[in-house]
């Protein structure tokens, strides 16, 4: 497979970069929420609090991450740069779960916006990437150039 980047791929992977940057803060405040410094809420559930035991939820979360990445891949193959932008979202959010589901059994919510819902950095980038996906498949929007 031959690795070709022209200056339209170059612009992509330079403008997703700054999800690394989220990625990074995300577990930056999860270490401070762990520490006591800012309340957060364990959550040992998966999206919007549903419980799943975790013999099905390791093999979903196998299954999610290999087409996650493998639609991230092929955005870049075809510089679909909306696509590519909302995986690179929807990646880097879920690794980020996906480490505190591995480095301490449940995920680790920190941001309180209503009295019912803690969520996290990563939940709002998850979030953000699968809004982004809907507007350009359902109602056909260019929301990223």
């Amino acid at each position: 497979m031959e690795f070709n980047i022209n200056k339209s791929r170059a612009l992509m992977l330079h403008r997703a970069s700054f999800f690394l940057y989220l990625f990074v803060l995300d577990r930056i405040l999860r270490k401070i929420a762990l520490r006591g410094w800012i309340n957060f809420f364990p959550n040992n559930n998966i999206a919007f609090g549903i419980p799943c035991p975790n013999f099905i939820l390791y093999p979903l979360l196998i299954f999610i991450f290999y087409f996650v990445v493998s639609s991230l891949i092929s955005a870049y193959q075809k510089e679909n740069a909306g696509e590519f932008f909302a995986f690179a979202l929807i990646f880097f959010g879920a690794l980020s779960n996906v480490l505190d589901r591995i480095n301490y059994s449940f995920i680790v919510d920190y941001l309180n916006f209503f009295s019912w819902s803690t969520v996290n950095l990563a939940d709002l980038m998850i979030s953000t990437g699968i809004i982004i996906l809907i507007g350009q498949k359902i109602f056909g929007l260019r929301l990223i150039k």
